[in-house]
């Protein structure tokens, strides 16, 4: 079983490898001629969308042999996952803010939910206490579901399709997330098959979903710039 964990480690690494090279690119084609804070803040957060992970996954895949003890895993994998969306999705909420226009106070206030909800949930992994670890959980869950339904609720109004397809489809899969860790502490499941779904779910949204929509949404004006176009 561990194989499986080697090969989605090298996906994990070469996929955002891939993407931060593409947002990289994007970026310096969009420099010249879309020099608005909006698109720094959507531009440039992509690029560390990617590349963060990119190092995680990088570190995940040369620590892979010093982290399997007898044919398990050590908790060290969970670890790595924690450190990145402490500063992963704080990214991810401050884009969809930007482009469905919120305004600075409603952004700031939504990234500080997702904080805390993170803490929450990796303090609820770490407690050795049951208590404690479904009364974090709780908390955390609930600082979702207050995320979720304040971003759903604002994109309703927005007339962009794409960025509401994207969006609803990001926080489905999230939902994933907090159900795989209730079954990890409440000992229904076993390490392996959470780091495997946390690194297939990371892929999947900030690997493709994410750069498929900055991609679908800059490469035309890319185009149009090129001296051919």
């Amino acid at each position: 079983m561990s194989e499986s964990l080697a090969h989605i480690f090298m996906l994990g690494t070469g996929c955002f490898t891939f993407a931060s090279i593409y947002s990289i690119y994007i970026g310096c084609r969009t420099y010249r001629f879309l020099q608005s804070v909006n698109h720094f803040i959507i531009v440039y957060n992509n690029i560390l969308i990617n590349t963060i992970p990119c190092l995680m996954y990088f570190i995940k895949m040369l620590d892979y042999k010093h982290t399997i003890i007898g044919g398990y895993i050590t908790d060290t994998y969970l670890n790595h996952f924690f450190i990145e969306w402490i500063f992963t999705t704080p990214l991810i909420i401050s884009q969809f803010a930007v482009v469905s226009g919120l305004g600075l106070h409603r952004s700031l206030c939504l990234v500080a939910l997702d904080i805390f909800m993170i803490l929450c949930g990796y303090i609820s992994y770490i407690s050795k206490d049951y208590d404690t670890k479904t009364a974090l959980f709780s908390v955390g869950c609930l600082n979702f579901a207050a995320i979720a339904a304040f971003v759903a609720s604002t994109l309703w109004r927005t007339p962009l399709r794409g960025l509401k397809k994207t969006t609803y489809c990001v926080l489905s899969l999230w939902v994933v997330y907090p159900c795989t860790h209730l079954l990890y502490i409440t000992h229904h499941i076993r390490l392996h098959s959470v780091v495997w779904t946390f690194s297939l779910l990371d892929i999947l949204v900030k690997g493709i979903i994410l750069n498929a929509t900055v991609a679908a949404y800059y490469h035309p004006l890319i185009c149009q710039q090129l001296p051919y176009a």
